[in-house]
């Protein structure tokens, strides 16, 4: 069979469309997350930069590459800098309540943070329920704390 010039220029444009089909669907199905394990998530995007956090009676901020806290807290730069780390990529567990309302807590904490290239500071509320200790994250899931991750996001 003999096809035209213009009849290969339409072979080929279709080869490659075809190829970009099949990467961008491998690549997909690489980077699917397996549906059955439990869905991790982030307090604050992984991809941003924390520049200043600000908890109910004390900030922590960025100084060149390091860390202080205003007032000193007791921390060296080093346990600041894996706290601030801690707050960008600990995976935590979504809370799934029941009725999908937050039962009702005497006791919550706010903490502001920083971001650079955001220009509003994102808000985070921590609430003291009885099965523990539960975070609303940037995208405003509750996530629950274990006794594990406490000490990695807060100071003693």
């Amino acid at each position: 069979m003999k096809l035209s010039k213009k009849a290969w220029n339409n072979v080929l444009i279709f080869a490659v469309l075809g190829m970009i089909f099949i990467f961008n669907y491998s690549h997909k199905r690489l980077t699917h997350e397996n549906l059955s394990t439990p869905k991790q998530a982030t307090l604050l995007p992984s991809e941003g930069m924390i520049l200043t956090m600000q908890g109910p009676d004390y900030t922590i901020e960025r100084i060149g590459r390091s860390w202080r806290s205003r007032p000193d807290i007791g921390l060296p730069p080093e346990q600041l800098d894996k706290m601030m780390h801690a707050w960008l990529s600990e995976p935590l567990k979504p809370l799934e309540l029941p009725d999908g309302q937050l039962p009702v807590s005497q006791y919550s904490q706010v903490y502001q943070f920083w971001l650079a290239g955001v220009a509003e500071p994102v808000s985070l509320t921590l609430y003291q329920l009885d099965s523990g200790l539960v975070i609303s994250n940037w995208q405003s899931q509750l996530l629950q704390l274990d006794e594990l991750n406490i000490p990695k996001l807060l100071p003693k």
